[in-house]
């Protein structure tokens, strides 16, 4: 079975190559995007390929659940640019007759208080401006080493008097090797319709197709993943002229090489990461992750920065895991991402037990 593993990313790598559009950036409920977690955020933003005893993986990833997230809540919240908030709470529930996980989540943002302006530029009331997503989800074994799952987003969005609301879907297949060393996953994420626009004008959703790989090493307690965004989409570049490098002779503008052009692309594409899993129980991580994409659109071009780069660490103490993940941006502002979360059924009845964390995630029904 796991030699079908390569098949599985075959239809999305050559729509990699046939679609050429851009980013857009004039896409609706972007916020759908934002890591549901501080383990995410400490892995770069994304981390499509990861299953284990984590219910905040749901948003990321409906396939990455398990049997061992049942009763599981999760809250998790980040301090962003301003007063900007933003925060998340999962709760997770398997079905033991049907071999299926349900989950439930929250996921919002808050932008705070701003100051009203009219045509004139003279002040008027002050308004609120929030988003937020209701979903919910399944996720469901094919086989030994095949689970999918479904996310279903009902999103709205409100901008002063201005509101809009859509329905958004997830939908994702997930490969688990037998040692369950090696997970894989193909996602189709965001596809959707917007029912209520802000002024009567619809707007592109952030629809993509993502492909990652998650690897733990055999001899080293260290698991890599890396992401690969908007196979549906190559050309992820766009024109600055305040990057052009002039030739010192001429003046005239530097033409980069072909090759030059296509690893600067390719590179926007991915994110990678990694997880120290340390201690007997595996009950502390740490984390590192690096997005090229961020990097390359918010860094400064005149000075070193750490922009792009992400870190964190998380432990467990009795039955609680606490997480923190710290993103760098840009000389702005950074994020710092709290979360905590537990398995409900570790303490009460007959149900109350001991999950090794950091392990590969245990098939629903296995």
């Amino acid at each position: 079975m796991h030699r079908l593993l390569p098949f599985l990313f075959l239809p999305a790598i050559f729509s990699s190559f046939s679609l050429t559009a851009q980013e857009s950036l004039s896409q609706i409920y972007r916020f759908v995007n934002l890591p549901s977690s501080a383990r995410v955020t400490a892995l770069g933003g994304y981390a499509v390929a990861l299953s284990d005893d984590d219910i905040s993986l749901a948003l990321m990833n409906p396939a990455a659940l398990g049997s061992n997230i049942h009763h599981q809540v999760s809250f998790q919240s980040s301090k962003r640019f301003g007063d900007t908030k933003a925060g998340d709470f999962s709760y997770g529930h398997y079905l033991p007759g049907i071999g299926t996980v349900l989950h439930a989540q929250v996921h919002y943002i808050d932008y705070g208080s701003m100051n009203g302006l009219d045509e004139k530029g003279n002040s008027s009331s002050s308004f609120s401006v929030k988003e937020k997503a209701f979903v919910v989800g399944a996720t469901k074994p094919l086989t030994p080493q095949y689970t999918v799952g479904i996310n279903i987003k009902y999103v709205s969005s409100t901008f002063d008097r201005y509101q809009s609301s859509g329905l958004l879907g997830d939908a994702a297949i997930m490969y688990h090797s037998p040692d369950q060393k090696t997970t894989a996953t193909l996602l189709f994420k965001n596809f959707g319709t917007q029912f209520s626009s802000y002024s009567g004008l619809k707007e592109p959703i952030p629809f993509e197709v993502l492909a990652g790989l998650s690897k733990r090493l055999r001899h080293l307690p260290f698991r890599y993943s890396f992401t690969y965004r908007y196979l549906n989409r190559w050309n992820l570049l766009y024109y600055n002229p305040e990057e052009e490098s002039k030739n010192i002779f001429s003046g005239q503008p530097k033409e980069r090489s072909k090759a030059a052009i296509y690893l600067d692309n390719l590179s926007r594409h991915l994110v990678i990461n990694g997880e120290f899993l340390l201690g007997k129980s595996e009950n502390f991580r740490l984390r590192i992750g690096y997005n090229q994409a961020r990097r390359s659109d918010l860094a400064p071009k005149e000075y070193f920065n750490l922009t792009g780069l992400t870190f964190g660490f998380g432990f467990k103490v009795y039955h609680v895991r606490l997480d923190y993940g710290y993103a760098r941006y840009h000389q702005a502002g950074n994020v710092h991402h709290f979360g905590i979360s537990t398995a409900l059924s570790e303490f009460y009845g007959q149900d109350k037990k001991e999950i090794k964390t950091g392990s590969i995630g245990e098939i629903p029904g296995k």
